[in-house]
């Protein structure tokens, strides 16, 4: 379990390499009012001096400190934003602390949420991960945004609102523990305490005969996690190191605080920072893991969709040839209807839409469609008496029914072009919604398939066309009345052998005789009394009436016409019924 600090670190490292922020390792923030002594205690810490001093705010950046034991090695530090790049020269460090804040925040004394990442290896630190966070303020100075005290408030927050950060509280011993900001703000995220470690700052800097001690031991404001006391560098060895010995010295000759010197100091500090963190890690271990992992499998879905694949990507011709399979796939699967759709559940979609224009549109349309439309029976009957010619027929004449059904074969055409048409708009529909995610990042391959794939179908149109023509015509050239379903169902043979219908024959045939007699122009627009006069008188010369131009049947059908055009009607419904 000691590797378990280091480990973090590195995922820290990583998380921050690659701009994700959506896991919460735990972490140390030191939190403290300005002045109040935070980079001298981290830089007791880490034993060296490596961070910007000055007047007001200095930490304008948070600072997340990464420190690492390594035996027997010499200090270095590398920077998260100059990654392979070693410092051995700490003043070198200082300086592109500064230098990197100026980035951001100018030559100003705003803030800046975006944090600077350090990591310290040193045979003489802990391992820990601290951020330092700037100090707390109350009013803008200089050139400071009016709500600089709500921003550093907002950024503090930010870190110690999370369950996995530890908050280090630094509060100075020669000031009212009441009016301490750092206090403030953790018990505003940590009421309990569980989380916070109170540190007492300066405490050899009290007036003769005032002390911490109640302060220390937690008598004052108490903590779960109790509080430690330091003693901060003097200002003339502002730039030196801190002396640990010294400090323990201190404490343990100070009359009042050698009962609690081993609870004091910078040494003690970090042990117990460390075995903190290293007990937090362990609790949050089963959250940081979940985290993990779902973000692991989050991002090799995203990596998915970016089209990444070793054994592709060393073939380019197996790669594309994978693309075009995916897309050809998804869009079989779009007509298919093994794809939902994102939205509008309520509506048809993909190949349900093809289906219904088959089914529900232009099936029901066909069948809806009466075999008569736009037939009258004079029409009928004036094919019939047409295909008789001069003499008269004894049974209907075939060819009247071959012309009238051909004609009304020919008008399921336009329906059936129609319909490919909806079709062919559909499957480009389809085409449109047909999303691949590996495809969607090469724009220009996605483009050409799309284009390539759009020609392709409508090259299919008017071969498709053709063919329904093709048929069409097939059906006008042969009319099949020795199909097995012609007649099938018609009433023709229980008519013919009713009793009406023998009937309706046996008074039929005299008349029909008369008419056969009469000729054809018996009934049309010639007077009768004009054929009489022209009979009668056989010693003049016989004139035949004018024909008119368009000779058209009258309104008087005889029986036996309206037997003929019944017929026919039923002979044209049958056959229209087979080729339908």
């Amino acid at each position: 379990m000691e590797q378990l600090i280091p480990l973090i670190s590195r995922l820290q490292s990583i998380l921050a390499w690659t701009g994700e922020s959506t896991v919460d390792l735990p972490t140390i923030a030191v939190v403290g009012a300005q002045s109040v002594g935070k980079s001298s205690v981290l830089e007791a810490i880490v034993g060296l001096s490596f961070l910007p001093k000055g007047s007001g705010i200095v930490t304008q950046r948070p600072l997340i400190l990464q420190l690492r034991h390594e035996a027997g090695t010499k200090e270095y530090a590398e920077f998260g934003h100059q990654r392979g790049h070693i410092y051995d020269d700490f003043q070198k460090v200082k300086d592109e602390i500064k230098a990197e804040t100026e980035r951001l925040v100018g030559n100003t004394k705003n803030v800046s949420p975006i944090p600077i990442f350090l990591k310290v290896s040193s045979p003489r630190v802990v391992d820990l991960t601290l951020v330092d966070l700037p100090g707390i303020t109350k009013v803008p100075v200089g050139d400071q945004n009016q709500d600089i005290e709500n921003q550093i408030r907002q950024m503090i927050l930010e870190y110690i609102s999370k369950p996995s950060c530890v908050i280090l509280a630094l509060s100075a011993a020669n000031t009212d523990i009441a009016t301490s900001d750092s206090l403030k703000l953790a018990r505003e995220v940590d009421p309990s305490g569980a989380r916070t470690i109170g540190v007492i700052t300066k405490c050899d800097m009290l007036d003769e005969g005032v002390n911490a001690l109640d302060l220390l031991q937690g008598k004052i404001y108490r903590l779960k996690r109790g509080y430690v006391g330091v003693v901060c560098r003097d200002k003339s060895n502002a730039d030196g190191g801190h002396n640990s010995i010294e400090e323990e010295a201190f404490f343990q000759n100070h009359p009042v605080y050698s009962p609690i010197a081993k609870k004091c100091g910078i040494r003690y500090l970090a042990t117990i920072l460390h075995e903190m963190l290293s007990c937090h890690i362990k609790e949050m271990l089963p959250y940081v893991k979940s985290k993990i992992l779902a973000l692991l499998h989050e991002k090799e879905t995203e990596l998915v969709t970016y089209g990444f694949n070793s054994e592709l990507s060393a073939t380019p011709g197996a790669c594309l040839l994978h693309y075009f399979t995916k897309f050809s796939q998804r869009f079989k699967d779009l007509i298919d209807g093994k794809i939902s759709p994102r939205q509008h559940s309520s509506q048809l979609f993909g190949g349900a839409r093809i289906y219904f224009i088959f089914n529900d549109s232009y099936l029901k349309t066909l069948k809806t469609f009466s075999p008569l439309s736009g037939l009258t029976d004079i029409e009928i009957r004036t094919a019939i008496r047409n295909s008789t010619g001069p003499c008269s027929a004894l049974f209907v004449p075939e060819i009247a029914f071959s012309n009238l059904v051909k004609k009304q074969i020919k008008l399921l055409e336009s329906p059936s072009l129609q319909c490919v048409d909806q079709v062919y708009e559909e499957l480009q529909n389809i085409l449109a919604s047909c999303e691949v995610p590996e495809i969607n990042r090469y724009v220009n391959m996605r483009t050409k398939i799309m284009s390539v794939v759009k020609d392709l179908l409508r090259q299919c149109v008017e071969p498709t066309k053709d063919m329904i023509r093709n048929m069409i015509q097939i059906e006008l050239a042969y009319i099949n009345t020795n199909h097995p379903d012609f007649l099938k169902n018609a009433p023709l043979e229980s008519q013919s052998q009713s009793p009406e219908s023998e009937n309706k024959q046996t008074k039929l045939m005299p008349k029909q005789s008369t008419d056969n007699q009469k000729g054809p122009m018996s009934r049309s627009a010639t007077p009768k009394a004009t054929i009489q006069s022209a009979i009668g008188d056989a010693t003049k010369t016989l004139w035949l009436p004018n024909i008119p131009k368009v000779v058209t049947l009258g309104n008087d059908p005889s029986e036996r016409e309206i037997v003929e055009a019944e017929l026919i009607k039923t002979l044209i419904e049958s056959y229209f019924s087979i080729v339908r």
